[in-house]
């Protein structure tokens, strides 16, 4: 069955999985049957998003299979607004990157709301990485707020994501994106059961993780046929038009 992969990096990092640009990255997603990735840039997360932003998005035009974040830090509230004006309303955009652990400020912090209230304009979904309950909690906080927002939680708080089922069971805005190195028995089943079928989407990690990886906790599990595809293809294509 067809794939959306709605978590995917685009630049060189130091993971095994290396694809240097567009042609290469293209190869992995015509191998695992995507049919479209939403990247967001490496360089844009780790050093400078200005910059990585604006190499992501010259690089994916014309390409069918791709679509970029706009990915901004709340450290520089003014710079990631300026970003979002030059990005968001592009169809190339697929919507708002913002990774804490990085930029060690937690979605619910007071210069990420001020960035979230700008993006409201734009009605494009937040891709936000979790990786702990304190982490799950804060994209509760902020999806609880900005109700006409659609969240993505990255990684669904990664090899602890039992928290991340109980924070956001009863917020409908928040879809459950696990993946993760971390493939426990079950996972994918107890997410479903939390949330309902219609709000676990997939995401491959590229490049940090093989696709076979993260699509074969999926496609390997005991699942009916109507609830993979739903989580690899129907769920992304409804709630985000891709």
């Amino acid at each position: 069955m067809p794939i959306l992969d709605i978590h995917a990096h685009y630049g060189v990092w130091q993971f095994p999985t290396q694809a240097r640009n567009v042609d290469a990255l293209d190869t992995y997603l015509q191998r695992f049957g995507i049919e479209k990735a939403c990247f967001s840039s490496v360089e844009a997360l780790t050093c400078n998003f200005v910059s990585g932003n604006a190499r992501l998005f010259k690089d994916i035009e014309g390409h069918d299979r791709f679509l970029g974040y706009c990915t901004v830090n709340p450290n520089y509230v003014d710079e990631s607004i300026a970003e979002m004006k030059k990005y968001m309303s592009k169809s190339r955009c697929f919507g708002l990157k913002v990774h804490s652990g990085y930029s060690q400020r937690p979605v619910n912090s007071a210069p990420m709301r001020e960035i979230l209230n700008a993006s409201r304009r734009y009605g494009k979904p937040v891709l936000a990485h979790t990786w702990s309950p304190t982490d799950c909690a804060a994209i509760a906080e902020a999806a609880a707020e900005f109700a006409t927002l659609k969240f993505i939680m990255g990684h669904m708080g990664g090899n602890d994501w039992r928290p991340a089922l109980e924070a956001v069971e009863e917020i409908l805005n928040v879809f459950l994106d696990p993946c993760c190195s971390y493939a426990e028995r079950d996972k994918i089943r107890e997410a479903l059961d939390a949330v309902g079928p219609k709000r676990v989407v997939f995401g491959s990690d590229l490049m940090l993780l093989n696709p076979a990886f993260v699509a074969g906790m999926v496609v390997g599990s005991d699942l009916p046929e109507r609830d993979k595809e739903r989580i690899l293809y129907t769920n992304a294509k409804e709630a985000f038009g891709l």
